[in-house]
């Protein structure tokens, strides 16, 4: 008997005791049987009405300006006003290694 079938027989055993202490839990499973059935709140509108039909600018343009109103917030977010502007090489380490309390430059 390797240990394979014994682990089994131990986990049987284990099973056969849990079910007799808990005889209204045998063969519930977590998932309920029947599903709910889904239904929509609102009238399915029509693929080709909504293609033929023709499109609002105005809730397009709205749409846009809220667009950038973020790009813009977006923008002033990451434009930070400690960091040191890059110079005309572009950007270079400017770091620092602090080493034993020294401050010493990086390359």
């Amino acid at each position: 008997m390797d240990a394979q079938t014994r682990r089994r027989e131990r986990r049987a055993a284990k099973q056969a005791e849990w079910n007799s202490a808990n005889p209204l839990l045998v063969g519930v499973s977590a998932k309920p049987d029947s599903r709910p059935v889904i239904s929509l709140n609102r009238k399915p509108k029509s693929r080709v009405e909504s293609a033929v039909s023709p499109i609002d600018l105005s809730v397009l343009a709205e749409y846009r300006d809220e667009m950038e109103k973020r790009a813009e917030a977006v923008e002033s977010k990451n434009h930070k006003l400690w960091y040191k502007q890059p110079g005309e090489r572009g950007i270079t380490c400017s770091g620092r290694q602090k080493m034993k309390g020294k401050s010493i430059p990086l390359i």
